[in-house]
């Protein structure tokens, strides 16, 4: 195996609880929103099952933070960054495990794709109710879900080396680098796609229904896509470049 192989290996090793944990309760909620048919308790179910793939677009960039900082804390850096890589590549391999993760644990959520449909197509539980393609409202989540798990672990990448280098305030350190990224990225977009907002992708029509505008939908992501790999690379030349053996 190579060494950039065992790195990332290695880092999935770290997650396997919290992959464990996730993936079992994402397949559990999907499986019991098609096992108990069109409800009250499936739309509860898949309430659920969304809130949790949402939030983790959130926690696995704080555990990227944590795993960072863990390295140094408890001396295993040395290891890292004796290994015959770039030195950026002990921190690239952690941001992908962490982002692995998630992509896998929005693909398993699709086990919850024929709830969706029988909940939206098959049934008068929510009749009348105007044509939904639920493989579309999957497509869309996907691409919202993508964009926002890329940037908020893009931030995380360079938060946990700023915190690094300024240990005293990295409370304030991180605030800046998450606003400043949020800044960057609202000032890109507005550049490249002026007045594009949600409302732009998801549009609700009472005749025709929910529609997506999917032209919108993969340039909002290109753009987000974009600045989380410019922070992510950022973040990897700053770590090579203050990381001591």
């Amino acid at each position: 195996m190579s060494p950039l192989a065992a790195l990332y290996v290695k880092e999935l090793k770290e997650l396997r609880l919290v992959a464990a944990f996730a993936l079992a309760s994402t397949a559990g909620i999907g499986l019991y929103a098609v096992a108990v048919g069109p409800s009250a308790t499936m739309a509860l179910a898949l309430l659920a099952l969304a809130l949790l793939i949402g939030a983790t677009a959130l926690i696995l960039p704080a555990l990227l933070v944590k795993s960072v900082t863990r390295e140094w804390r408890m001396g295993t850096h040395y290891q890292l960054l004796s290994l015959p890589v770039g030195r950026a590549w002990p921190l690239l391999a952690k941001v992908a495990a962490h982002v692995s993760l998630g992509v896998a644990l929005f693909l398993v959520s699709g086990l919850a794709l024929p709830g969706i449909h029988e909940l939206l197509l098959g049934s008068t539980y929510l009749d009348p109710m105007p044509a939904i393609d639920p493989a579309a409202v999957w497509v869309t989540a996907a691409a919202l879900y993508f964009g926002l798990l890329v940037f908020v672990s893009s931030l995380a990448c360079v938060a946990a080396v700023v915190r690094l280098l300024a240990p005293r305030f990295k409370g304030l350190a991180s605030a800046a680098v998450v606003l400043s990224g949020t800044w960057f990225h609202s000032q890109a977009k507005a550049l490249v796609l002026p007045g594009s907002g949600i409302t732009e992708i998801v549009r609700w029509d009472p005749l025709t229904g929910l529609g997506f505008e999917y032209g919108e939908m993969i340039a909002s992501l290109a753009v987000t896509c974009a600045v989380g790999l410019a922070y992510t690379a950022f973040g990897a030349w700053l770590f090579a470049r203050s990381a001591e053996v």
